[in-house]
């Protein structure tokens, strides 16, 4: 089969590698019977630091013949020679070759390594940093060759990419060179070599960590989907897409993460790319990694991390179905966030999307109006400057949790900050906050009430400051009043 079923799923983009493809232009049938002979793949380092670099050549059309006169040749970063093979195909002259076929050079030590041989073998190997790899044509006299396609492989390169270790780089149609997610070495004859401790593994430890509908009043804009790698030697893979359905399993969207000339970088554990609407933002004003063409459907629905297979086909790499008996749509404002150890998602409230540059990112649609209210204040007792001070807080309706990103700021009569109080909710951490109930804060200063006090307010936070200076009611010749 054509190499097309993977050319459909890399973009323009690459970072870096060089291979030069010589093409002799000294007769019209030659041309023709070589015009699409390429450089399809190239490998150039092992996980494991095992010897099992490879390129492989690929007809890439029709009507292409193994000539006798094509050679190839290993460059350095400086374009010096340092392998030369005058004629490659020497045993296969004259023979057609077939669009589609695959022909592989590899090192002394693949076949060991894989258990398959290849058609030929580099006694040099390309550089792993930049150099390049010349495949040419010889004129029928003379020395001369014409470049038929060049190649160049360094770092940073816009057009081809330097893969990383245990990754391999797979031409596009327009001649460019991306990283694939995982090294497809084929031989003539069909066979493809495998590695598991050299080449990249197909399993790729991401997940759906996080993902929200909509903001606190509704607004789609603020939704988002965060995906997180929880492995190790993970790179951002040009393949991986993200695909979401509705609640009666239409696609709503099907798209690349977009990784654009990051793509084949490192993706270090812990880290997360975060997939959304256009409201979100960071402090600084940057917006999500990578923007979403529609909201996700607030009844219900799938959410799919998928990749290539490595054969053209669609490999699943996390799934999230939720508006179900198991996991239900969380309510407006909230997300579904990932527990720890794989087991499903539960509510969470606020939702924290985190993105590649490790910020988190909110959105101002997305800010729920709060219901909580400092329902009573007390700064002191009026028969002493050293009685408890308290913040008594209320909800005054539905909708309010015990959000631990909530605190109180303090001011003194000029607008001066004096300091701010976390608040601690303890094992009552996010648990709903029923309305009408309150949270009293108090100082932690020992009470030092006026031993003849009687506290006459109502107010139950008042007489429980007053009441803990041990000193009962009965005992105080003079009532006085805490005053708040």
């Amino acid at each position: 089969p054509s190499r097309s079923r993977r050319h459909a799923l890399v973009p323009r983009w690459a970072m870096a590698l060089q291979i030069v493809v010589l093409l002799s232009l000294t007769g019209r049938s030659a041309r023709a019977a070589t015009d699409h002979v390429v450089v399809d793949e190239y490998f150039l380092q092992c996980l494991d630091g095992a010897q099992g670099t490879f390129v492989e050549l690929n007809a890439d059309g029709p009507g292409q013949t193994y000539d006798a006169r094509i050679g190839l040749r290993i460059l350095n970063a400086s374009g010096g020679v340092t392998l030369d093979i005058p004629s490659l195909f020497a045993d296969r002259a004259g023979q057609p070759w077939p669009e589609g076929q695959r022909f592989l050079l590899a090192g002394a030590g693949f076949a060991e390594l894989t258990g398959v041989t290849p058609d030929a073998v580099l006694s040099v190997l390309p550089s792993t940093s930049a150099g390049g790899v010349l495949l040419y044509l010889r004129a029928l006299s003379g020395t001369t060759i014409t470049v038929l396609e060049r190649v160049e492989y360094s770092r940073g390169s816009p057009t081809h990419a330097l893969p990383p270790v245990g990754k391999s780089a797979v031409r596009s149609p327009e001649g460019l060179h991306v990283v694939a997610p995982v090294p497809t070495p084929t031989t003539a004859a069909g066979q493809r070599a495998t590695a598991p401790g050299c080449f990249a593994s197909l399993v790729r430890q991401l997940v759906l960590q996080e993902f929200a509908l909509d903001c606190a009043l509704g607004d789609a804009s603020g939704g988002f989907v965060e995906i997180t790698n929880q492995g190790s030697s993970q790179f951002l893979d040009a393949d991986l897409q993200l695909r979401a359905q509705d609640h009666a399993g239409t696609i709503l969207f099907d798209i690349p993460l977009g990784f654009g000339s990051r793509a084949g970088s490192p993706w270090n554990s812990g880290r997360s790319w975060l997939v959304g609407g256009p409201a979100l933002h960071t402090t600084q004003g940057a917006g999500v990694d990578a923007l979403w063409p529609a909201p996700l459907d607030r009844t219900g629905g799938t959410i799919t991390l998928h990749g290539d297979d490595g054969a053209g086909g669609e490999l699943v790499i996390d799934r999230a179905s939720y508006g179900t008996a198991e996991l239900p749509v969380p309510p407006a404002g909230m997300s579904l966030t990932r527990i720890a150890g794989g087991g499903g998602y539960t509510a969470t409230l606020p939702p924290t999307p985190v993105a590649f540059s490790g910020l988190v990112l909110t959105a101002d649609q997305c800010v729920r109006p709060t219901t909580l209210r400092v329902r009573e204040l007390l700064t002191a007792c009026s028969l002493s400057p050293e009685a408890p001070s308290y913040i008594e807080l209320t909800a005054v309706g539905l909708g309010a949790r015990r959000d631990p990103t909530l605190a109180i700021e303090v001011r003194d009569r000029t607008g001066t900050v004096q300091g701010e109080l976390p608040l601690d909710f303890g094992p009552l951490t996010n648990t709903t906050w029923p309305a009408s109930t309150s949270w009293l804060l108090a100082s932690t200063v020992p009470p030092a009430c006026h031993p003849t006090v009687r506290c006459r307010s109502r107010s139950i936070a008042c007489r429980a400051a007053c009441a803990s200076c041990g000193v009962p009611a009965a005992r105080a010749p003079r009532p006085s009043t805490c005053t708040a």
